[in-house]
């Protein structure tokens, strides 16, 4: 499985970025980068999206598969409940969606911090 440090790894070497290069843009000092890509330290959310951002790439690319699948899992246990509804109810469903995603995200964040 692939650890938060290893997709951030991977999404800088895609970038022909060194750690150094990248802990500057973002604003870290390298041995923290390096910390976190060897899993020695956890970026708090806010981090992992500086992150994200600097290299391009999709939060998602780089939160952990188990988050992922939390998330997953709680956004089709509610869409499960919403099949019924028609396509005019699509805006509704959406902002929905939307919202258990935020609230996931904070839950991660604030389990992180």
């Amino acid at each position: 499985m692939e650890t938060i440090g290893k997709r951030i790894q991977l999404a800088r070497i895609k970038k022909n970025l060194n750690q150094k290069t990248l802990a500057t843009e973002i604003g870290i000092d390298a041995h923290l980068l390096s910390d976190i890509e060897q899993d020695k330290k956890s970026p708090s959310y806010d981090l992992i999206t500086k992150i994200a951002d600097k290299l391009e790439v999709p939060v998602i690319e780089i939160l952990p598969l188990e988050k992922l699948l939390i998330i997953g899992n709680n956004v089709g246990e509610h869409a499960s409940t919403i099949q019924n509804y028609n396509s005019t109810d699509n805006n509704i469903l959406n902002s929905m969606i939307n919202r258990i995603i935020d609230l996931e995200i904070k839950l991660y964040k604030l389990s992180v911090e």
